[in-house]
């Protein structure tokens, strides 16, 4: 298919094709070890079946469309060279719109300076580890959210980085409900102190913000 405009612009035409090419071999190496994807099951019999390469290759697919979280993978720049449908929400625009973009622009100007200084460091990290960060996106519509990033660099054994696996967790939610305990100056503390029945609050992922004593 044609390649989107943006896209040319940032990475060059004859450099996206590898590079896309590039980040889906690391989507499948950070995502399943190796071991796993070539994986054969042995039977009662003792027979092997065939190998399920292709069963957990369409399983992280079925996962990437279906998760709730960002997923997106980006070259050394920092160009999207993909994303998942949750680029929707989260960007403001389609995934294919956002592909060619850089993840920069969808960071907070103020946090920007971070995310720019973390992402050389995992450029230049050694071995094999992912990296956790926090930031707030902000859309294309002006939308702001928090989100809690957890980044992979993926290369090849002994070479360069050759992309970056990113997921992130939308937890405006939790951040906005935080704020709101932190200006309610502990009256919500004290009511929570004063029930004789336990109480529990969470957020809309199920993660426990605070407990009844």
């Amino acid at each position: 298919g044609a390649i989107p405009r943006a896209a040319a612009m940032c990475v060059g035409a004859a450099e996206l094709a590898p590079a896309r090419a590039a980040a889906h071999a690391g989507a499948r190496g950070c995502y399943a070890r190796r071991a796993m994807t070539r994986a054969r099951h042995e039977g009662p019999e003792g027979e092997l079946y065939k190998p399920i390469q292709d069963e957990l290759d369409a399983a992280y697919r079925f996962y990437g469309r279906m998760t709730s979280d960002l997923i997106t993978i980006s070259d050394r720049a920092g160009h999207i060279l993909h994303a998942n449908p949750v680029a929707e929400r989260i960007f403001g625009c389609a995934p294919e719109a956002a592909l060619g973009r850089s993840l920069f622009e969808f960071v907070h100007s103020e946090d920007r300076a971070k995310v720019v200084a973390a992402f050389e460091h995992w450029i230049a990290a050694d071995g094999e580890t992912s990296f956790l960060v926090e930031s707030r996106s902000v859309s294309l519509r002006g939308d702001v959210r928090h989100l809690q990033w957890t980044v992979t660099p993926y290369r090849e054994p002994g070479g360069p980085v050759r992309c970056l696996i990113a997921h992130a967790r939308d937890v405006t939610g939790q951040v906005q409900w935080l704020e709101r305990v932190k200006k309610s100056d502990g009256r919500h503390s004290a009511v929570l102190l004063s029930l004789l029945d336990p109480m529990v609050v969470i957020d809309g992922h199920g993660t426990v913000l605070e407990v009844s004593r």
